[in-house]
């Protein structure tokens, strides 16, 4: 998997890149949301949301992210009260079913021989799709799911969390580009 998260390191710098010589700033959290969720996307099921190539948002990371806005949206109502909240939960119904289509099609297309992994070994969802497996397909598109939302999270945190310190520390930031 490694390949594949270098690739997708790659992918990132080539958009900051392209955004810098064009003299835009960037939110930098942003970009490394995209890349997590890419990156998780690529290793975990084979699938390029191409994050940074297309002028068209992929229809799973919009779908996530309005999840995520409808569910932010009822963080500070007790959960008592969400079955009043039907606007943010028909939001979250609607997102998680375009979520669930687009997963349900990629799993459909992988067991047709249609697409395969995109590196040498295979992702999770050949796992989980393999001959024997007791996984149904409801249970598989929740792994995915989980594995999403889990991980780009917690992975763009953590990439993000060294920018931070090198802005901090402009000698170590020296002594890190003078290394590489």
């Amino acid at each position: 998997m490694v390949p594949l998260m270098c690739e997708q390191a790659d992918c990132l710098v080539a958009a900051l890149e392209c955004k810098m010589r064009a003299g835009e700033s960037v939110h930098m959290y942003d970009y490394l949301v995209k890349m997590a969720l890419e990156t998780i996307a690529v290793c975990s099921m084979g699938t390029h949301f191409d994050s940074f190539d297309s002028t068209e948002p992929h229809p799973f990371p919009v779908a996530f992210q309005a999840a995520l806005d409808a569910m932010f949206a009822l963080l500070n109502v007790p959960t008592q009260l969400w079955s009043c909240c039907v606007l943010s939960i028909w939001r979250v119904q609607k997102a998680v079913g375009v979520m669930n289509g687009l997963i349900d099609e990629i799993a459909r297309k992988r067991v047709d021989k249609e697409t395969s992994s995109s590196g040498k070994a295979p992702d999770l969802l050949d796992i989980m799709l393999a001959e024997g497996s007791k996984s149904s397909r409801e249970n598989v598109r929740s792994q995915i799911l989980t594995f999403l939302f889990a991980g780009h999270d917690s992975t763009a945190a953590a990439m993000s969390s060294p920018i931070v310190f090198l802005v901090a520390n402009p000698r170590v930031e020296a002594r890190l580009v003078a290394e590489i």
